[in-house]
C-alpha cells in the first residue's frame, strides 16, 4: 500500500474532503485508512494530461485556497466526478478558477496559499528561476516572481496558510 501525502491528495481542511486523483500513489486502501483516521471523506476520480496520460499527483492539478479553488477540469476524464467536485467546492463559497491542460503543465495547479501580515492571502506557485514562486493571486496568468526564503523548501505541498 502506498499513499504519497505530498501531492497524492489535496484535502479540503474546512469542509474534511481528501480529493485524490487515482495513481500509482494513491492507493484506495491507504487513502481510506488516512480519510477514516483523520476524518476526511475520500472523492477519487481519474485525470488525465492533453495527452492522455493518467495525472501522478492531485496537487499538480489542484489547490484548495480559502475563497478559491484552482482545478484542471479538462483533466478530470468523467462527467459524475467533475461536476461533484465543482458542486462541492462552489457551495463552499469558493470561486472555481479552471486550469487549462497548458497551464496544468506548468504547474499552475500546485500551488500554495500564503497569508501576510496585512491579513491577506495569496497563491503561489513554481516559478521558472530556482528559489523564487510566481504569484497566481486572482488572475493565472500573472508572471511576477517572489523571493521567500522557504521557496526552495517544498513548494509541492499543497495548501498551507502561513502568518508572514
Amino acid at each position: 500500500m502506498f499513499l504519497e501525502g505530498t501531492g497524492a491528495m489535496v484535502l479540503d481542511h474546512v469542509d474534511r474532503v481528501a480529493y485524490a486523483a487515482r495513481s500509482k500513489r494513491t492507493d484506495p486502501v491507504a487513502l481510506e485508512r488516512f480519510c477514516t483516521h483523520f476524518n476526511y471523506e475520500p472523492m477519487v476520480f481519474d485525470a488525465v494530461d492533453a495527452s492522455g496520460v493518467p495525472i501522478y499527483h492531485t496537487n499538480v492539478l489542484m489547490c484548495i485556497a480559502t475563497d478559491f479553488a484552482l482545478i484542471g477540469l479538462d483533466s478530470i476524464s468523467s462527467h459524475p466526478p467533475r461536476d461533484e467536485i465543482v458542486q462541492r467546492l462552489g457551495e463552499s463559497g469558493r470561486e472555481v478558477m479552471a486550469l487549462s491542460h497548458e497551464q496544468i503543465a506548468n504547474f499552475a495547479g500546485n500551488a500554495i496559499e500564503l497569508q501576510g501580515r496585512d491579513g491577506f492571502s495569496r497563491c503561489f506557485r513554481p516559478g521558472n528561476e530556482p528559489g523564487s514562486m510566481s504569484i497566481c493571486a486572482s488572475t493565472i496568468h500573472c508572471q511576477l516572481h517572489l523571493l521567500y526564503e522557504f521557496a526552495t523548501t517544498q513548494p509541492n505541498l499543497g495548501v498551507l496558510i502561513l502568518k508572514l
